[in-house]
């Protein structure tokens, strides 16, 4: 019996040993993250020093995290930082709740091309459970990697997170491409948490370059969803209030509303049915057209449309075309920086008189006064064809007017 009794100490002894080291951090966080990795198909590991609190709620604190794909040195994700808070009810339940108090991250990095390299490594899913995040998320200084561009100093505070409920958001950050950055604050709102829901922003967006900044207020609204070719908004519907300023020169300010299916992939923004509408005093003219955009390493902006009156700020038209209140029907095409310092090809058409021009549009702003200028003729290149003409008092019939401005480059082949 003796023998017996002092076997069965030495057992309890070695069971109280191992329970003790199961619930060490270290070996905690090495077997969870050696499951989860088998689970997801990724690399996890965490170079930091863990913590685990058992007392009142539970909570896990890991640093130092990489998840890389199986076999290389390419990160999905890495965070100085994960935070998971989750009650005694979801530990006990082995996987069959999946409430969880709060999730925080520090300093997270995902790059948007390795995951979509693990998204297709991965088998079809028959379906998804999202948890419930009853104090909700919280990501600080994320980053986003693309392809040629990024997103730094992410800031994301969910305050409540559930399946099936509505969603609200506030996103801080800023866009880099090499020649563009866009900070924004963003208040976020989705009908659900679901591929397909109602998306709605607003809030503060700013494009800015070196020499130029364009801050705006915007209203967007759509419904959507996330594919593998990105998050597509069928269909979109902006309406912004901006004010465009060059270094050293006064504030533009117009409004624009824009309308029709868009998609934002990891090269940038697609928008290939677009109904514009532009509203402003002064310089900026009132107008609608039909065209596409896209924005991506630069922008391509292709468009139709009528604006509806001459505006007063522009030169005025001689006679009889400053008589005629037709609306000016007119094309452009650009392609070029977002600043809009390169070409612009612009064709104008109101009645038979007919104005096809290739312009820099920093240029003809800068010329508008003609007495500073010192030229009656704006910097543009072009032509223009007109039935009638009066100038100082002289009618003039049959008029072609060629324009030829040097700094203008000529037009190349389309391909």
């Amino acid at each position: 019996m003796r023998g017996l009794l002092i076997g069965f100490l030495v057992l309890l002894l070695l069971l109280v040993i191992a329970i003790q080291q199961a619930l060490q951090p270290r070996f905690a966080t090495r077997l969870i993250l050696a499951e989860t990795g088998q689970a997801l198909g990724l690399d996890i590991t965490a170079d930091g020093e863990p913590e685990l609190q058992l007392r009142g709620t539970p909570r896990w604190v890991i640093r130092g995290v990489h998840a890389r794909l199986p076999g290389t040195s390419r990160e999905l994700l890495r965070a100085e930082r994960i935070l998971l808070s989750l009650p005694w009810s979801t530990l006990r339940s082995r996987g069959q709740l999946l409430d969880i108090e709060r999730v925080e991250l520090d300093a997270p990095t995902l790059d948007l091309d390795v995951l979509a390299e693990w998204r297709k490594s991965r088998p079809p899913s028959t379906g998804q459970r999202l948890p419930t995040l009853t104090r909700g998320l919280h990501v600080m200084r994320g980053q986003l990697l693309g392809n040629g561009w990024t997103v730094d100093g992410i800031d994301i505070g969910i305050p409540h997170f559930a399946p099936k409920q509505s969603l609200t958001a506030h996103l801080r950050g800023r866009y880099v491409a090499p020649l563009l950055q866009l900070p924004f604050d963003l208040q976020l709102a989705l009908s659900e948490p679901a591929n397909n829901a109602v998306l709605g922003l607003t809030g503060d967006v700013t494009p800015m370059a070196s020499d130029w900044k364009m801050p705006m207020r915007i209203r967007l609204s759509a419904p959507m969803h996330w594919g593998d070719d990105g998050l597509r908004l069928r269909p979109a519907t902006l309406g912004a209030n901006v004010r465009y300023q060059v270094s050293g020169g006064d504030a533009i300010p117009f409004a624009f509303g824009a309308h029709g299916p868009a998609r934002v992939s990891n090269d940038g923004l697609h928008w290939p049915s677009l109904s514009l509408a532009l509203r402003a005093d002064g310089v900026v003219p009132n107008l609608d057209a039909i065209g596409e955009l896209a924005a991506t390493q630069h922008l391509q902006l292709v468009i139709d449309g009528k604006i509806q009156s001459w505006p007063d700020a522009w030169p005025a038209l001689p006679a009889p075309l400053s008589d005629s209140r037709s609306p000016l029907a007119f094309s452009l095409d650009y392609s070029g920086a977002f600043d809009f310092s390169d070409v612009v090809a612009l064709d104008v058409r109101r009645d038979a008189t007919r104005f096809d021009a290739r312009l820099h549009v920093r240029d003809v702003l800068a010329w508008r006064d003609a007495a500073l200028a010192g030229s009656p003729l704006p910097p543009i290149d072009g032509r223009l064809s007109t039935p009638r003409l009066e100038i100082a008092g002289a009618t003039l019939e049959g008029v072609e007017v060629d324009l030829d401005e040097p700094s203008v480059p000529p037009a190349e082949p389309r391909p």
